[in-house]
């Protein structure tokens, strides 16, 4: 089973499609797997064992690069984004899940999309909506990022934050620009409090305890370690 999966959104999608990778696993044992993505992300997605390629998907492919998607079972893009769109053009596959260059390829695609903007809410969490995205149900997989951390957990709180929320006792988290240095930044801290979902993410796939500041259209599943600070009434639409 050759697959092709895609990723072209904000920052905390690259965290949420490793534990896609883990759904796929199961589905197809012995998958062959391509990331299609950004390559800052690269570094940490090398690593992992699910995925057998990266590809940069704003380079110009080489008839070579081609090769790699020829006979593919199946492409899975959650990315609306044009260079996504793109790049699904590029992949001759069998079957397409997600966003195609016409637009949602079926109705989860169509529901994921609504609800990622915005327009609808629900109780699914974004592990729920990935996974059905990609023809698959969530039944409680993690993150299973490939990440050993170079640094020790040494400290209590911290914060990162864009809104004025004074949190006591807590240090600011900094951010470094390189992805594995960003994942020791976060795992420094024990319970984290943040409005960035890519620093949520990550913190809930290391195991932290994580306060959530902003209000999302779905739900984010934190394991029993964390929570949403601020509550929103949201309808439960069926699919």
């Amino acid at each position: 089973m050759k697959i092709v999966l895609i990723q072209s959104g904000s920052d905390h999608e690259a965290v949420v499609l490793c534990s896609l990778l883990i759904g796929l696993h199961k589905k197809w044992p012995g998958c062959q797997i391509t990331w299609a993505g950004n390559p800052k992300f690269f570094e940490l997605i090398k690593y992992n064992r699910r995925v057998k390629q990266c590809v940069d998907i704003n380079q110009e492919l080489s008839f070579s690069d081609l090769s790699t998607f020829y006979g593919t079972d199946l492409c899975i893009n959650p990315s609306n984004t044009k260079s996504a769109k793109k790049f699904v053009l590029s992949v001759s596959s069998k079957q397409y899940l997600g966003f195609t260059k016409k637009g949602a390829a079926d109705r989860h695609a169509e529901f994921f999309g609504r609800v990622i903007s915005g327009d609808i809410t629900t109780h699914k969490t974004i592990l729920d909506l990935y996974f059905a995205l990609a023809g698959l149900k969530w039944s409680g997989e993690g993150y299973g990022l490939s990440y050993y951390p170079r640094k020790r957990q040494e400290n209590g709180d911290g914060t990162y934050l864009s809104q004025n929320v004074d949190i006591k006792n807590a240090l600011p988290i900094r951010l470094p620009d390189n992805i594995l240095r960003k994942l020791d930044a976060i795992n420094q801290f024990k319970e984290i409090h943040t409005d960035d979902l890519f620093v949520a993410h990550v913190g809930i796939a290391l195991r932290k305890i994580i306060h959530f500041y902003a209000d999302l259209p779905y739900e984010l599943e934190f394991f029993k370690k964390g929570k949403r600070v601020k509550e929103k009434k949201v309808e439960d639409l069926n699919i």
